[in-house]
């Protein structure tokens, strides 16, 4: 059991870490609900709020996932500071970062919202941009691939092991977008991670 449930959180550290760098704020001031699934199953929930200056992004394991390992990750953006705590029930890790204004690179919390809420619906949702959480690098690039879809890549840049870079360097990425008053909310985002695919669903 305790061998099944450390491979379990291996996993997701992994999907944490992409999901969180996937690469401006979301429509309004809503506040966003995604279902998250994974191997087959739904693994847990994720909620983003943005409030200007600031936001919030909160993950958590359920179901079964959450039986096996009781995962827990929150983001929290502070004008031009990051900060990322994550609680797996065996240890507890956190990181921040501060990112002045005159850096183009986006922090992971923000980069989530610019991919998963569009306010400019006339400009798309072909972006490039490369996000810094204090110690990795990811560039993520998203070109049109029709009226309400993106495709695109998550490339591992800077930070990272010779054994993850030889794992893998790139991973795709597909979101799918609805109309909303004021933009483009994703309807469904998928990522690909060394473990399989993972989806995040827009929550009515």
């Amino acid at each position: 059991m305790l061998r099944k449930t450390a491979a379990f959180e291996v996993k997701m550290r992994t999907f944490i870490v992409l999901i969180s760098l996937l690469i401006a704020s979301p429509v309004a001031a809503d506040e966003l609900k995604f279902d998250v699934r994974g191997w087959g199953i739904t693994i847990g929930k994720m909620v983003l709020v943005d409030k200007g200056a600031d936001a919030i992004g909160q993950f958590r394991t359920t179901g079964l996932a959450g039986a096996v390992a009781k995962v827990r990750f929150d983001m929290k953006r502070s004008g031009t500071t990051y900060r990322a705590a994550l609680h797996t029930g065996r240890r507890d890790r956190t990181d921040q970062v501060d990112i002045p204004a005159h850096d183009p690179r986006l922090d992971p919390l923000s980069a989530l919202m610019r991919v998963l809420a569009l306010k400019d619906q006339s400009a798309g949702c072909a972006m490039q941009a490369v996000v810094f959480d204090g110690i990795r690098e990811l560039v993520l690039t998203l070109e049109q691939a029709g009226p309400l879809r993106c495709r695109g890549t998550l490339t591992r840049r800077r930070g990272y092991s010779a054994v993850e870079l030889a794992e893998a360097r790139a991973f795709p990425i597909s979101v799918h977008y609805e109309n909303r008053t004021g933009g483009m909310v994703a309807r469904k985002a998928r990522v690909g991670t060394v473990h399989g695919k993972v989806s995040l669903i827009l929550r009515d």
